[in-house]
């Protein structure tokens, strides 16, 4: 055989596929079950692809968020030619993005349309059809900005990704994933968290999602304390869609935790996300919902003042008080764990089994933390 031959022998391959660059593909959606977007507590499969692939995906949803911003602008372009008004020429005129001339435009429309009612004035449903497919207009507008700052979003966390632990990139497929899920049921019975809502970032005082604002509070997490990006996906991972929209956002926000506390916590949100989530998803979020209650109890976990040593035995109380056969509902007070006598509890940790088991066979609750530190007599 010549050097030549040598030189230029292909690769043995022994499949067809081998022989072809694999293509990057869009990861599926773990918040999406055969249609059905899961609530309350759960556990959903753990994403197993590589970062490159998971970044791929992302690069992916970007350009589709960029599709997605084009289309909704054109068809909102389209059909608004009836209204005989130059939205483009507006824009150029003022240096104001077209959609937001499309909002004003609008909001004089509902304007004019309140203060005819407020005077008295009588709508035909003609003009009141009118008012409501402007408004529907708006919303596309609006919709069409947000997937366009999205899809910047998700290309300014794609540049932080390199080297990043494959679990918080898959957690940022989580997030962008979330402001992409719909439900079915109406936001008046089960309201949750818009991550496509656009704020303010504070530091450039640009516009942002508040789906791009927990991209970017990902990506300072994971280089400055990963155990708080860590613990985000475990809930991401054991919580349904409400409450991991409600909760990521603002848990991201802090990352002075300790990484003693986060960790061992980390240990804890499948049992708490089975104690405090089961059901169906709360019917408002505020200071008194299931979501706010487990977002609370976390952060009071991840507190400096947490005894590790003391989070540990509360997994141990968990896996003796969610045993198989156990059904009642056992008072577990957090505070009372998380700071309490940790030589005291440990003393009483092994009498727990049997009166957890006894409490049972009678049907009885019992207050875990008053007899785990004060020995109380439960016969």
């Amino acid at each position: 055989m010549s050097i030549i031959s040598k030189l230029f022998t292909p690769k043995t391959v022994t499949t067809v596929q081998e022989a072809i660059t694999p293509k990057s593909k869009q990861l599926p959606n773990r918040y999406t079950h055969g249609g059905i977007v899961p609530c309350g507590a759960n556990t959903l499969p753990q994403r197993t692809d590589s970062l490159g692939e998971i970044v791929d995906s992302l690069e992916i949803q970007q350009k589709n968020q960029r599709k997605r911003s084009e289309q909704y602008l054109k068809e909102v372009l389209e059909s608004l030619k009836s209204e005989n008004y130059d939205f483009e020429k507006v824009a150029k005129q003022t240096g104001k993005d077209v959609r937001a001339v499309i909002c004003d435009y609008v909001g004089k429309a509902i304007d004019q349309h309140n203060q005819f009612v407020k005077n008295g004035g009588r709508v035909s449903n003609e003009a009141y059809k009118k008012l409501l497919e402007l408004q529907r207009i708006a919303r596309s507008a609006i919709s069409s900005k947000a997937a366009e700052i999205k899809s910047n979003e998700i290309g300014e966390f794609i540049k932080s990704t390199k080297g990043m632990p494959q679990r918080h990139a898959s957690l940022a497929h989580d997030i962008v994933d979330l402001s992409c899920s719909h439900k079915m049921i109406s936001d008046e019975v089960f309201p949750e968290v818009n991550l496509n809502d656009i704020g303010f970032d504070k530091t450039t005082n640009k516009e942002m999602t508040r789906a791009g604002y927990a991209l970017k509070k990902l990506a300072e997490a994971s280089k400055r304390n990963p155990a708080v990006a860590d613990l985000a996906e475990a809930v991401a991972t054991h919580s349904g869609d409400t409450n991991s929209k409600y909760f990521i956002p603002r848990f991201l926000e802090n990352t002075d935790f300790q990484p003693e506390q986060l960790k061992a916590t980390e240990e804890l949100i499948p049992y708490l996300s089975k104690s405090i989530l089961k059901g169906m998803p709360s019917m408002d979020l505020g200071a008194n919902s299931k979501e706010n209650q487990f977002l609370n109890i976390v952060n009071a976990l991840c507190s400096s003042d947490s005894k590790p040593e003391n989070l540990k035995l509360l997994k141990q109380i968990y896996e003796i008080t969610d045993a198989d056969g156990i059904r009642t509902d056992h008072g577990i007070n957090i505070d009372t764990i998380r700071l309490g006598d940790n030589a005291k509890m440990k003393e009483n940790m092994d009498a727990l089994r049997e009166v957890i088991k006894n409490a049972e066979a009678k049907q009885q609750e019992i207050d875990v933390a008053e007899f785990l530190t004060k020995n109380v007599n439960m016969d």
